[in-house]
């Protein structure tokens, strides 16, 4: 019988089989895919953003009005911790734009090797496909699980399942089904960091060009405006970028129960006044200048979606600007200024970088992570209905949680 089984072989589950075993329990890590870490590997492109310079107050208002849900963790764990963590480990982390902090080799490999190393030296196990079907629960406490293969008695249990996202990466719902089963109340789950799916066509047509700092928002009649800024980024078949990835955790909700929304682009960082003042003096000063040319000359927009604007608003980008009327000018102004488009879905599953949803908070203790529902059942990680934008802010809960479930496992 080992004290503590963790289900779950990704960052969460590692980490706490690293902080019990630190604290001399013995540890089986049950892996129900094929190999450890293989959404870890693919985080951040392969670079591993694993946290961020953010003071923990401001990182947990990421996460919404649930955040403070993580203070007890953060204050065993936070990202200073973890930095000095993964260091210990041979893994130097830097923070080359000063928020985000990456290994230096920029290599998530670096980081799931020295998470494997370090359990194997402290004595832990693993075992790889090992799927759990149920947990073992006697008297409302936890004993174990049941495998395909049999039962595995133990003194504590850690969920550290994951979420559904990638599932070719083995995401999915087992660990929310295993803790519905005992009693735990699951939030609705969405894909969250999701590309998204628009009505219009002309997105296809400029996807050689990035906007940066774009902003977008979402306007819902009585409810509350949903916006961002970053990056975006054109597809063939609608948005994608950093500014989507955030802005997809608000939007695929409203997407399951409303069927689409209209989604406001401000991509040129001028106001509607001020492109009709810079169009009026070009249109004074050189009258036979082309739309293209003064496009081109403003620097204020991608060659592609000037083109594209223009096109919206039926002006020629090879007409003179002495050619367009007041009607013209405001109406090029108006969608330079800001555009809208409609979404209709998102990249599914498959392309989701984490999950909305997940077990209610309600039903779990922050102090230790231990379940209200089942003595020395502990939730960990994605199993948890917390999810973050990107810059590291998962990935820092997913050690941070990992890290005290496995601490309070241990101890209890």
């Amino acid at each position: 019988m080992h004290d503590v089984v963790i289900v779950g072989a990704g960052p969460a589950g590692l980490t706490a089989a690293i902080a019990a075993t630190t604290a001399g329990a013995s540890v089986l890590v049950l892996e129900g895919g094929p190999k450890p870490g293989r959404k870890l590997l693919a985080s951040g492109g392969g670079r591993c953003n694993v946290t961020n310079t953010l003071p923990a107050a401001v990182f947990m208002e990421r996460f919404g009005r649930f955040g403070r849900f993580m203070q007890p963790a953060l204050d065993q764990f936070g990202s200073h911790d973890l930095r000095e963590f993964l260091g210990r480990l041979g893994v130097q982390t830097h923070a080359p734009d000063g928020f985000h902090v990456f290994p230096t080799d920029h290599d998530a490999r670096s980081v799931l090797d020295a998470l494997v190393t370090e359990l194997a030296r402290l004595g832990g196990d693993v075992r790889i496909e090992s799927p759990v079907v149920d947990l073992s629960v006697s008297n409302g406490r936890t004993v174990g699980v049941v495998c395909e293969s049999g039962s595995v008695p133990a003194g504590s249990v850690i969920l550290a399942c994951g979420g559904c996202g990638y599932p070719a990466l083995g995401g999915n719902d087992s660990g929310y089904r295993l803790a519905a089963a005992h009693g735990h109340r699951l939030e609705p789950e969405h894909p969250g960091m999701v590309a998204l799916l628009v009505r219009e066509d002309w997105p296809a047509r400029c996807i050689a060009d990035t906007v940066p700092r774009a902003k977008l928002s979402v306007r819902r009649s009585g409810k509350q405006r949903i916006s961002g800024t970053g990056d975006l980024i054109f597809t063939r078949t609608g948005l994608a970028g950093p500014v989507i990835l955030d802005l997809s955790r608000e939007i695929t909700p409203i997407l399951a129960t409303d069927g689409e929304l209209l989604l406001d682009l401000e991509l040129t960082g001028r106001t509607q006044a001020e492109w009709l003042a810079d169009l009026d003096r070009a249109r004074e000063q050189e009258p036979r200048s082309t739309v293209a040319t003064w496009l081109s000359t403003t620097r204020k927009v991608a060659p592609t979606v000037g083109a594209v604007f223009c096109e919206l608003v039926a002006v020629d980008t090879t007409w003179p600007l002495e050619r367009l009327g007041r009607g013209h000018r405001n109406q090029l102004a108006a969608s330079l200024a800001r555009t809208q488009v409609t979404v209709t879905g998102h990249a599914g599953w498959d392309r989701a970088m984490v999950m909305r949803g997940g077990v209610s908070l309600r039903d779990v203790r922050p102090e230790t992570l231990e379940s209200r529902r089942v003595e020395d059942l502990y939730l960990a990680g994605e199993m948890l209905d917390l999810d973050g934008p990107c810059g590291g802010f998962n990935l820092q809960w997913a050690f941070a949680s990992g890290h005290l479930a496995g601490s309070s496992a241990a101890a209890g």
